[in-house]
């Protein structure tokens, strides 16, 4: 299948230290990969707990 999308991961600025690999797995069902981020889990949720802290503060 000749491939015609555009296919990437869009995450937040603050988010991008917990990424540690991104991964693309070509799939024969569509136009499209399909893409896998891969995040450190414990560094990733205190970044989500800091940024609701700031939203909620505000």
């Amino acid at each position: 299948m000749a491939r015609t999308g555009v296919d990437r991961i869009y995450a937040s600025r603050p988010l991008l230290p917990a990424i540690t690999d991104v991964k693309v797995i070509d799939v024969d069902w569509s136009d499209h990969d399909v893409l896998v981020a891969t995040v450190k889990t414990e560094e990733f949720i205190q970044i989500l707990n800091c940024t609701w802290q700031l939203v909620l503060a505000a």
